[in-house]
């Protein structure tokens, strides 16, 4: 079962696809027949007799919505893991062949308006020179700038693109937000002995498992920073707390679940230490040459610092108590301990914190991950 957020997150890419294909469609049909009347558009370009302006952007939204739809789905579920599989001889033959076949598209559909049915005749091989050349250049450049749009958007951010249309961040502004900080627990001797390539090629994997994780559960990923991630949720009405501590122990079992493979590639099984935050930040829009959206306060400083107390504690996940005060209602699963007076270092009051542990329940066939509630990403 995918989750709500996967679904929207892969409807918006192929969103985007659609709109840039139609958009460029009937830019290129506008310059084309705009200073033209119906009448004499059939004429000039040796259309239907029938064609009128009206008729001729409707079949173009027709084309440009299919070869749009058919385009973002190999964008958002075939090309990734064509990217991923490293065979850029395979990537590149079976991009050709889905090019080329979309081309026999368009051919097919522009065959039908340069036709006259009535007649008997279709101009499948008829096409004015014009349409053939337009037929080859016009989608490798649409294609080029649909990649282009949503390579962006995966590497800026997944709402990088609607803050900065709606001028969401120049002027900075309040948020309430939950930060996590997730970080993997004793790199330094896993560096040592895996060497920097071998670990690198460890942490992608990881990674990649998290980055599945943190759609499902509806978050941001914020930053990487080595082998740290920083995930961020705008805290809004019916906020649900409780994905925020789930997408620890998901990545927990989905790495457990795969190991047999992590200790195939790499020797162990990767564990990670997680701290967890919420308050009010800062947001803006930073940069000049390189710009992103980043997020300034205590609250990042007070997430960071509790990743001590994990390590201290012997603890899987550790929450402030301003998490846990908004979210212990829907903690009721875990086992609690409370940390009173705790010192942090750059911290200058004492805090409270909570340790949270999950029990462990028998796992089954139906049921192998018995607390995990997100699923597809494995």
């Amino acid at each position: 079962m995918i989750s709500h957020n996967k679904i929207n997150y892969h409807l918006t890419e192929i969103g985007y696809v659609i709109v840039i294909w139609v958009v460029a469609s009937l830019l290129i049909s506008y310059t084309k027949v705009n200073d033209m009347s119906s009448d004499s558009i059939a004429a000039v370009y040796h259309l239907q007799a029938d064609m009128t302006k009206g008729k001729l952007y409707s079949f173009v939204i027709f084309i440009a919505i299919t070869a749009g739809l058919i385009m973002g789905i190999l964008h958002s579920f075939v090309y990734p893991k064509m990217i991923r599989s490293r065979n850029h001889l395979l990537n590149a033959t079976v991009r050709i062949f889905i090019f080329a076949c979309l081309i026999v598209l368009m051919l097919l559909g522009l065959s039908l308006i340069y036709s006259e049915p009535q007649a008997g005749t279709y101009k499948f091989l008829a096409l004015p020179n014009i349409a053939l050349e337009q037929v080859f250049v016009f989608p490798i450049l649409t294609e080029i700038a649909a990649g282009t749009i949503l390579t962006l958007r995966r590497n800026l951010g997944q709402n990088y693109f609607s803050n900065f249309v709606r001028n969401a961040y120049f002027t900075p502004r309040d948020e309430e937000r939950v930060f996590l900080f997730i970080d993997l627990k004793d790199s330094t001797p896993m560096v040592e002995r895996l060497g920097n390539s071998a670990f690198s090629n460890l942490i992608q994997d990881c990674f990649r498992y998290l980055a599945k994780i943190t759609l499902d559960c509806g978050g941001e990923l914020y930053q990487y920073v080595g082998d740290e991630a920083v995930i961020s949720w705008k805290i809004g009405e019916n906020f649900k707390y409780l994905d925020c501590v789930l997408l620890h122990f998901t990545l927990r079992d989905v790495l457990q679940g795969k190991k047999d493979e992590f200790l195939r590639k790499y020797g162990q099984v990767p564990e990670f230490r997680t701290s967890i935050h919420r308050g009010i930040v800062s947001t803006a829009l930073v940069g000049e040459y390189k710009t992103e959206i980043a997020y300034h306060g205590a609250v990042l400083n007070l997430t960071s610092r509790l990743q001590v107390l994990c390590k201290n504690h012997q603890a899987e996940v550790v929450v402030s108590e301003a998490f846990y005060r908004a979210s212990s209602k829907e903690l009721d699963r875990f086992e609690i301990k409370r940390l009173e007076n705790v010192e942090l270092k750059g911290i200058s009051n004492l805090q409270n914190a909570y340790t949270l542990f999950l029990p462990e329940r028998k796992k089954t066939k139906k049921n192998p991950y018995p607390w995990k509630i997100y699923k597809g990403h494995i």
